[in-house]
């Protein structure tokens, strides 16, 4: 998770006001706290981005899928055309 927050949320959490006098282990807490918590806004932006590409791949395929099925319909016709030298609509 941690991966996956460092170019979405995390860079968002360093943004935040960092409180004066305390102590290393302090400071270090809420570095982690920050690292946690941009790690889980860059979980849901990932999420979401995977849903878009997901829905963007579903129209391309059932585009593709009538492109295809509409040239197989032209190369029927100029089949039959061919065949028997009528005129086929």
């Amino acid at each position: 998770m941690l991966f996956v927050g460092i170019p979405f949320g995390i860079q968002k959490m360093f943004l935040l006001v960092v409180p004066r006098n305390v102590g290393t282990g302090e400071m270090l807490g809420l570095v982690v706290l920050k690292l946690m918590v941009g790690s889980l806004i860059g979980i849901g932006v990932l999420a979401w981005r995977l849903l878009a590409v997901a829905g963007i791949l579903l129209k391309n395929g059932i585009s593709g899928i009538i492109w295809i099925i509409k040239r197989l319909k032209e190369m029927v016709i100029k089949n039959e055309r061919k065949a028997t030298g009528k005129i086929v609509l």
